[in-house]
Parts: C-alpha cells; structure tokens; sequence
C-alpha cells in the first residue's frame, strides 16, 4: 500500500503539495492549538508518503503548543484532526455508526468565533477538514490512515479505482480476522472521499 501510495506521489514537485496542519486534538484543544514538530518523524514521514507538508515540521518539540498569532499567518491548505474518542467522546470508533459528532467537530473548527487563526485558511474557505480516530496513525493500521489522507490531499492522484473505505475492509477482513458486517458501517474518517 504505502509503495502504491508513494509511487503516485514521489513526482509532486514542492508546489504540488499542499501545506497540512496536522492538529493532534488534546483535552486542550479547544484552548490551545497543537502541532506535531521535528521531534515527530513518524509523522512527517507520513506526510511525505501521502505528498503533503506538515507545517509544524520545524517547531520545536514533539507536540508542542503553538500560539494563534502564529497559526494565522500560515499558509494552510488542508486540516487533518487527529482526535480520540477519549478526548471527542463519540466522534470515532467501529461501535459509532453515526457522523454527527465528526460533522460537528468539523463545524467547530470552521467555525469563525471558535477559531478565528484558522477563519482565513484555504483550508477552512474550502472546507478541507479531515478528522480521524488519533490511534490508526501510530499503529499499525496507519496503512489505513494514508490511505485516506492521500485522497483527501490528492483526489485527482488518486482516483476512483482507489477506495480508502474498501482498503480499510480488507485490512480488517485480511488482517484483523474481523468479519465485515461488523465495521462496514463504522465510523474511523470524515468524511469518505
């Protein structure tokens, strides 16, 4: 999966890839904006198989704080929310079958009054806003997780012959051993591309 991805990807020139807040969601963050910094490689090699670029890359730290004034002036084309269903409580799990909290969160971030450093992003003017369950990134599903993000940040790369919701069920079915009645209707990722 990850050589499919990356063979797709590889020829982007720096201009092609969008710029990317990676906002790992905390018990804070509807005070304070997170990013995963230097200290985060596995993240920023993420972003390098999927052809984006995270802007926190070069902030110091692992999952250092950052202020607004400085989120702001960033050039952020796409926003992908890492979150927890310990911190979003019914936002994503395979027992949620229902996208009403992840729609809400995303109406959250978008919202001006809520979060007036992201109002005149790209990202928010375009409503590309992409949460998804924090735990498929450091895992071993994270297979799963690029997937999705490749689509959302290229969907012209990626067309129809490639489906994150069907690689997901085979990995779950191949892999897991998990029958598919099971997670079909189970929401990891907002929204499908």
């Amino acid at each position: 999966m990850v050589n499919d991805i990356t063979a797709k990807t590889a020829g982007l020139s720096e201009e092609d890839k969008p710029q990317v807040f990676l906002w790992p969601f905390n018990y804070d963050y509807q005070d304070e904006y997170m990013v995963y910094g230097e200290y985060a490689p596995g993240m920023q090699a993420q972003m390098e198989i999927v052809g984006g670029i995270d802007i926190g890359k070069d902030v110091e730290g692992s999952c250092p704080h950052v202020g607004s004034e400085w989120l702001a002036v960033q050039d952020i084309d796409i926003i992908v929310g890492h979150v927890s269903t310990w911190v979003v409580p019914g936002i994503f799990a395979y027992d949620v079958t229902d996208p009403t909290v992840a729609r809400d969160t995303i109406d959250w971030v978008m919202d001006p009054d809520e979060n007036p450093a992201l109002a005149g992003s790209d990202a928010v003017q375009n409503g590309k806003v992409y949460p998804y369950q924090n735990e498929l990134a450091g895992s071993p599903r994270f297979v799963v997780a690029l997937a999705y993000m490749a689509k959302w940040l290229h969907p012209e790369l990626f067309g129809d012959d490639f489906d994150p919701h069907e690689i997901h069920m085979t990995y779950q079915t191949d892999h897991m051993d998990v029958d598919r009645s099971e997670v079909e209707d189970s929401v990891l990722f907002w929204p499908e591309p």
